[in-house]
């Protein structure tokens, strides 16, 4: 009896065709091109930008971003790219500056902000990244007793309820220097890095009017690969 060359079937073909695209295409967001400032709303083609409203110290092309991330520090740690793509035990709090383009003026931004046709890209940069904020690692040890769970009073627990206050105190300073008393918070979805979340953040709150305290909440995706949606989907 004859045997059958699977390879040369249509089936066969069709799949190995599926694998390649799946390949090419992983290596491609992989390589993705530096990010910019996105196009501008159509709000903003048929109004002025709100920058009369935002307060002078926020009236910059290098404005501070704040984070939260459990993912954990970079063995190679870089302002771009200062964590990882793996879970971290502990909770971090930091900042980050994000330049908007080369050494363009405050007045120059809010012209390209009401452009449709700039002429150029706006590249956005993070030239500055700062762990504020570290927790302690959890779970933190408890006691259970007839379904009442507490945490012990440990130097872990007084730790973590210290990193708190201070937690609690930055953001209410940085909510008095705020245009609003609210806080934007962005939260990504997979196959993100630190900084394509502080871009998008950067993107959303800037024309948004600078409102509030914008904060990203970052964690650890971004795996890369032909199986990095199966990691993320686990961290997410």
């Amino acid at each position: 009896m004859a045997k059958a060359d699977l390879t040369k079937s249509p089936q066969f073909l069709q799949w190995v065709t599926k694998i390649g695209t799946f390949l090419c295409l992983s290596i491609l967001v992989a390589c993705a091109a530096p990010q910019s400032l996105t196009g501008t709303p159509t709000l903003y083609l048929k109004k002025e930008y709100p920058a009369n409203a935002i307060p002078k110290t926020l009236q910059t092309t290098d404005p501070k971003l704040f984070f939260i991330t459990d993912r954990f520090l970079s063995d190679n740690w870089t302002d771009e790219a200062p964590y990882s793509s793996d879970r971290s035990p502990s909770m971090a709090f930091g900042e980050v500056t994000v330049s908007f383009g080369d050494k363009i003026s405050w007045p120059k931004l809010v012209e390209y902000s009401t452009t449709k046709d700039r002429g150029k890209q706006i590249r956005l940069q993070i030239t500055d990244a700062d762990e504020l904020i570290r927790f302690p690692s959890t779970p933190l040890l408890f006691t259970q007793d007839d379904n009442q769970v507490e945490a012990l009073k440990n130097p872990p627990y007084r730790i973590y309820k210290r990193r708190e206050v201070e937690f609690k105190n930055r953001l209410s300073s940085l909510l008095k220097q705020a245009n609003r008393n609210e806080v934007v918070l962005y939260v990504h979805g997979i196959n993100n890095e630190f900084s394509d979340a502080a871009y998008t953040m950067a993107d959303l709150w800037h024309f948004s009017g600078r409102i509030g305290v914008p904060i990203f909440f970052t964690w650890p995706s971004g795996s890369g690969g032909p199986l990095g949606y199966l990691k993320d989907r686990e961290s997410g």
